[in-house]
């Protein structure tokens, strides 16, 4: 799904207790649009992680890059997640 900057499409999956791979721009550098068989955007330092909860202030995800779980801020994951239209699979 593309969320589109909605976060509650997001947490809505989260209360259902489905973890959420999102793709994320961790350079913060706008995406280019392509298009061959379909349109998509593409971005340097594009990531995907596994969000599996969050509280009032930001997300819990674990990182198969680094093998690792993090905690983003809601407002520096909004960010990241924007750049790629909030794309995501739940």
């Amino acid at each position: 799904f593309y969320a589109g900057g909605d976060a509650s499409a997001l947490t809505a999956r989260l209360d259902d207790g489905m973890p959420v791979v999102t793709w994320l721009s961790f350079r913060g550098e706008p995406g280019v649009a392509m298009e061959d068989a379909g349109a998509y955007t593409l971005a340097p330092g594009m990531h995907a992680v596994t969000v599996y909860g969050y509280d009032d202030y930001g997300v819990y995800v674990a990182d198969p890059g680094s093998g690792a779980y993090d905690y983003h801020d809601w407002d520096s994951f909004m960010g990241m997640w924007a750049v790629l239209d909030g794309m995501a699979m739940g």
